[in-house]
């Protein structure tokens, strides 16, 4: 039985020497600072550095701040920051040159991440209740990821948050909830608090997430059983579109022509110049053909048959000149068959009478749409009477009707933002950063989901008070060995006070 001081030790005696020796040593000295920081952040050897700084210093680190905020919210790469703080010292701005590489910035955007992150969670602590939502998608390095959001109240209007972005071990059901139970425990909400403030759920109506028996829903509702799941409307709006084309042979007719077109321009350079020429003879300004495949949005689809009647004229001559030029032998066999049927379809009086009949419908679900991908998107919105049964009820005095309208707010009702989050964390981790990590990707996305809030327009000016907070939360959390990594100037191989690095 060894000492139980010491980690690794099995015999009951331990040298005195020994314990001197490693005393001291470096890494002994560093592992005592670290933990002396983080028992007294105020008392650290960072916060110090910073306390003794002026105000001009403090304005370079605030600048330095705002820089690596930039890179963040315009998904750059950090290796664009020494880059941009040059520019801003050829442009007479002195930001010194101890915090102008990729790794200062880094740490930058790893404090202001951080920052915002604590923002919201005392924003979930003081909300009454709040809504969850979540999907999950593959990035670029080959990883399921799981976005996790969060739905409250602030100031009264409901508000789509980022929680997490975590990677997920098992894509099965209770792989998921793990995921999501880990990314609440981050900011702070246990699963004891769950049951008298989580109020609704979500998500998509794979079968994985709403599976009776064992679903993601299920396993949540015996944590929380009053929890109400919500398939995501826009998502709804989608499958019903697509099982009406099914069932009606026209709406079957107008896609595979839509698709056909899209083909035969997109796979084909010479194609898209000539109906160019053919348009410019015509004097017709042409659109780009729209497609209606890979997508979840009505939009498209009108998009696309509205840019087919507008390009109705160039189109059917070109299509026409392929199905019968004899001369053509550039174009393939497969291409001309192709030509062919459009033609003919295009040709037909009753294919016509319902692509303008459709152009009307798909006009008001296109709205409807947009309407439903709206963030801050709640029940009352929706649905059409339940504003009016509220305002009734409130008019009569119920007394919980408050309770029932709060919940209301905060239901999930909107997908948009975390289909904005595949998209920006696609966009961010890109093949030439596969291997940022998930703490890094959350930090970025942080900033980047101000980008999408009603209080963010005009951010970019306001952030000088966020940027002290990051600085000073950088320093709290920040042992020895993180003030010599500040410190150390890569470039340069020099080690001096913050004060004199940034004169």
């Amino acid at each position: 039985m060894g000492n139980s001081l010491f980690h690794g030790v099995t015999s009951e005696k331990v040298r005195v020497r020994s314990i001197k020796e490693h005393a001291a040593t470096t890494a002994h000295k560093s592992s005592e600072g670290a933990l002396q920081a983080r028992a007294d952040p105020q008392g650290g050897a960072l916060v110090s550095a910073f306390d003794r700084m002026d105000a001009a210093i403090k304005e370079k680190m605030v600048k330095l701040f705002n820089i690596a905020y930039f890179i963040a919210k315009e998904e750059a790469s950090f290796t664009m920051f020494p880059k941009l703080v040059a520019l801003h010292q050829t442009n007479g701005l002195d930001l010194g040159s101890t915090y102008s590489n990729d790794q200062a910035c880094r740490i930058f955007i790893t404090a202001i991440g951080s920052c915002f992150f604590e923002e919201l969670q005392q924003s979930l602590k003081s909300a009454r209740f709040f809504s969850i939502m979540s999907d999950s998608s593959v990035d670029r390095s080959v990883k399921d990821q799981e976005l996790i959001y969060c739905t409250y109240l602030q100031n009264g209007k409901p508000v789509n948050q980022l929680i997490q972005i975590v990677a997920l071990d098992h894509a099965n059901s209770q792989g998921i909830l793990d995921a999501i139970l880990s990314g609440l425990l981050k900011v702070v909400v246990a699963e004891g608090d769950l049951k008298k403030r989580l109020v609704g759920f979500g998500c998509d109506g794979a079968s994985v997430m709403l599976g009776v028996n064992n679903g993601v829903t299920a396993r949540h509702q015996r944590l929380c059983p009053s929890l109400v799941p919500i398939w995501r409307v826009a998502h709804c709006l989608e499958l019903v579109a697509l099982d009406s084309v099914k069932q009606v042979p026209q709406l079957q007719d107008i896609k595979q022509t839509l698709c056909a077109i899209h083909k035969h321009y997109t796979c084909s350079a010479k194609a898209s110049r000539e109906l160019e020429e053919i348009s410019k003879a015509m004097e017709i300004s042409i659109v780009r053909p729209g497609n209606t495949e890979g997508t979840r949005w009505l939009p498209h689809m009108s998009h696309a048959l509205e840019a087919l009647m507008r390009n109705y004229r160039p189109i059917l001559i070109h299509f026409e000149n392929h199905a019968s030029d004899p001369n053509d032998k550039e174009a393939s066999a497969a291409m001309k068959g192709r030509a062919k049927l459009v033609q003919q379809s295009l040709k037909q009086q009753k294919m016509l009478l319902f692509i303008h009949l459709m152009l009307d419908v798909l006009q008001e679900l296109k709205q409807l749409s947009l309407l439903f991908q709206r963030d801050g998107l709640t029940l009352q919105i929706v649905t059409d009477g339940l504003q009016t049964t509220t305002l009734a009820l409130v008019a009569m005095q119920f007394q919980h009707m408050q309770v029932i309208a709060e919940i209301s707010l905060v239901l999930p009702m909107s997908s948009s933002c975390y289909e904005r989050g595949f998209s920006s964390m696609k966009r961010i981790k890109s093949d030439w950063r596969s291997c940022l990590s998930n703490e890094m990707l959350n930090c970025l996305l942080q900033i980047w989901g101000l980008l999408f809030r009603g209080d963010s327009e005009d951010d970019e000016g306001d952030n000088n008070g966020n940027f002290l907070k990051a600085i000073d939360l950088l320093a709290a959390e920040s042992g020895k060995e993180a003030v010599g990594a500040l410190r150390q100037d890569r470039r340069y191989g020099q080690y001096s006070s913050p004060e004199s690095q940034m004169r």
